[in-house]
């Protein structure tokens, strides 16, 4: 059995396919999410986090009665995000049957902006990270795009 004290929040872990991201690890029980998650609460009343080494963030979440929902959390000094992006989350935690089901990162900036700086920056094996191409994904997969998009 995972403790909380086992586990660290970073803005900076390393993505680690099919089994965690931020160092939160997939399948989790939520009441240990929420253990966890305590850690690095900075304003209850504000419901603002911080993770190791990550930005401030605001925390917004729901259940339903069967214990699926999850946690969206966002920059929480927004206006150092574009105004087209407002609102995006930078981390997502989906639960299902009350279990960490996925976690999934966001790049809320445009390039050159300052909000870059604060987007996760955990890699994956390959330093492929939010922001790298598409194509450096073709060492780990088969993947079918219009290289126009790329």
């Amino acid at each position: 059995m995972i403790e909380s004290n086992s586990l660290a929040i970073s803005w900076c872990a390393p993505i680690v396919p099919s089994a965690s991201l931020a160092g939160v690890p997939l399948n989790i029980e939520v009441d240990l999410l929420e253990c966890l998650l305590l850690r690095y609460l900075v304003d209850r009343d504000g419901r603002v986090y911080r993770f190791d080494q990550g930005p401030d963030l605001r925390l917004v979440c729901g259940f339903d009665e069967h214990g699926n929902g999850g946690y969206s959390f966002s920059i929480a000094n927004d206006e150092i995000v574009h105004e087209l992006k407002r609102g995006m989350p930078a981390l997502s935690i989906l639960v299902r049957d009350r279990r960490v089901f996925a976690i999934k990162v966001y790049d809320f900036s445009f390039p050159g902006e300052l909000a870059e700086g604060f987007i996760y920056k955990g890699f994956l094996p390959g330093a492929i990270g939010l922001g790298s191409l598409v194509s450096d994904l073709l060492s780990f997969t088969t993947l079918e795009f219009d290289e126009a998009e790329e």
